[in-house]
């Protein structure tokens, strides 16, 4: 027979030794085994999740974050960050759920701001200080108000390792679980408070639960309508007047593979250019081909084990009325090899809508007769505000052209940050419409600075040479007069690729790699009340007693509405 989930923790009060919450269960006609997850009541609003790493220095619960010092002792960068991307990911194979990484700016945790979708830093921080206790990490449930919910601290005290005990992989795969609003379950599962060893998956238990949370993930709208897992059953693509198509799926297992078929457009150039992309959408590495009628494979891109990056490919020579099938899938067999994603098909010289020449002056009304009282000439931020620094520029995509108008540089210090990334090879105009003296710059994703516009026309335009997917950033300033003023953004692209020919390969751009892990005996706490934590593990028993979350004699306590945080206990202060 199956119980029900427990609704909470079985921690006693130390004074009243009564059990903080009561146990309540029914039976089910179910499968014969105990159910024991238990779900919090706390989720993440938003599917698409966030995460990012604390810099060093960063305040977090009172102390600074040492995460980089720590793990970079331990292993390369690209392998422990790996680790913490393996663990989110190890619960989207389960669930809806995706995740992306962004940067994060060193905010103090928890400081005012969105509680999911702050764009300084992540959803789920990680971060890493100094305990005194034998706590190994801690977790926050997700919050709708804070931007504490969901932030991972790990102990820099503790000794960790790489798929050996105390395992790195595993610990981090325990605290996401709770990040995502699991609590603690039985003997043998992730989410047990104890653990004896290192993990390599979830279990039964541990999916029920997060699936309890957040549903199972569900076939895209494509493999809905019939699946497209091969070249036969391959979804039709309809395209636009322009030659192109543009799509969202979801590879919802590594064993599920996405397949589309394309026709070559009366009036094409004969060019195509594909990308799948899985930048700020999930932690797929992707994996891109083209094949012929005949089921010849004629182009081929691949992420290797960059998770969350972008590849292409560009074809040239193509013959109207021609048939052409695109896989979208994994470039991996782990759990990177799933995920969601972003499909462009842009066949080249179809577009009809020519490029047009910003105006050299910006657009003048007639005269009018003055009002009573003269209009307030503050300028006021615009709607991309706050976009101040490379690291939270403006996204606009994957673009031929775009315009935006009525943006502000609305006092001296303000700088406009935009990133955006070519939808074909070729040369791009950028434009700036203003009347006043603002200064235009183009840089590299690295921050590097590629081209300038800084006469003191009431204008600036620029145009620089891209290839397909590249990334760019612009900024826009005040000029030399200091002068602010409103403006209208003009991106377009004037000529194709002059050699027609694409990379073959992907970008190779992504996070890098991670390894596995494991975490020693934990236990939860109510943050608002005193209680004894008694840990097993295996024949050996350790135990404590706290008040709130401090050290013995303190009283800290999280916000109420955040209500548990989770800690891990390693025996004796060092790892086994």
């Amino acid at each position: 027979m199956r119980f029900c989930a427990r609704s909470g923790s079985s921690s006693r009060n130390k004074h009243s030794r009564q059990p903080l919450f009561q146990h309540s269960c029914r039976l089910e006609p179910l499968e014969n085994r105990l159910l024991l997850y238990a779900v919090t009541g706390y989720e993440w609003g938003d599917l698409n999740v966030s995460a990012s790493f604390m810099p060093d220095g960063t305040s977090s619960d009172g102390y600074q974050s040492s995460l980089f010092a720590k793990f970079d002792a331990i292993a390369p960068t690209e392998v422990w960050q790996r680790e913490f991307a393996r663990a989110l990911q190890t619960w989207s194979t389960v669930s809806p759920l995706n995740f992306h990484f962004i940067s994060d700016d060193g905010s103090a945790g928890g400081t005012s701001g969105a509680a999911q979708g702050d764009a300084r830093f992540g959803d789920i921080r990680l971060g890493a200080h100094p305990r005194t206790d034998s706590y190994v990490a801690y977790a926050y449930y997700p919050s709708s108000w804070s931007t504490l919910g969901g932030d991972i601290s790990l102990n820099s005290q503790s000794s960790y390792h790489i798929d050996a005990r105390l395992d790195l992989y595993s610990t981090l795969l325990h605290e996401a679980g709770h990040s995502l609003g699991a609590g603690h379950s039985g003997s043998g599962t992730v989410m047990y408070s104890y653990i004896t060893g290192v993990y390599t998956e979830l279990t039964a238990d541990d999916i029920a639960c997060i699936q309890a949370i957040y549903g199972q993930r569900q076939a895209d709208q494509f493999d809905a309508a019939a699946a497209n897992d091969n070249l036969i059953s391959a979804t039709e693509l309809s395209l636009d007047s322009s030659g192109d198509a543009s799509l969202t799926a979801d590879l919802i297992s590594v064993a599920d593979a996405d397949y589309y078929r394309v026709s070559v457009p009366t009036g094409s150039d004969g060019t195509l250019s594909v990308s799948l992309d899985t930048r700020d959408i999930s932690l797929l590495a992707p994996k891109l081909q083209v094949y012929d009628a005949a089921g010849n494979l004629v182009a081929t891109a691949d992420a290797g084990l960059a998770y969350e990056s972008l590849v292409s490919v560009e074809l040239t020579g193509l013959v109207d009325g021609e048939v052409y099938s695109i896989l979208a899938d994994g470039a991996t067999d782990d759990v990177f090899g799933m995920g969601a994603y972003a499909l462009d098909v842009d066949f080249g010289g179809t577009n009809t809508d020519p490029p047009t020449d910003p105006p050299t002056d910006p657009p003048t009304d007639p005269p009018t007769d003055p009002p009573t009282d003269p209009p307030s000439t503050d300028i006021l931020p615009d709607r991309f505000e706050v976009n101040d620094t490379l690291a939270t520029a403006t996204n606009l995509g994957r673009l031929n052209s775009r315009s935006e108008t009525g943006l502000t540089v609305h006092e001296s210090t303000d700088v406009d940050y935009y990133r955006f990334s070519a939808k074909r090879a070729g040369t791009y105009r950028v434009s700036i419409v203003t009347g006043a003296d603002l200064t235009l710059e183009l840089y590299d994703t690295a921050g590097n600075l590629i081209a300038e516009a800084t006469s003191q026309a009431n204008g600036e335009s620029l145009s620089i040479s891209l290839t397909s997917g590249q990334e760019s950033v612009l900024k826009v300033a005040v000029g030399p007069t200091d002068v602010t003023d409103a403006y209208d953004l003009v991106i377009e692209k004037t000529k194709g690729s002059s050699n027609g020919k694409g990379n073959g390969k992907g970008k190779g751009a992504g996070h890098g790699a991670f390894a596995g892990g494991t975490h020693v005996g934990q236990a939860a706490w109510e943050a608002n009340v005193d209680q004894v934590l008694s840990l097993n593990m295996e024949s050996d028993a350790w135990s404590t007693s706290m008040d709130g979350l401090g050290q013995s004699g303190s009283s800290r306590h999280a916000p109420a509405d955040l209500a548990l945080q989770i800690l891990l206990a390693e025996l004796g202060g060092g790892a086994t």
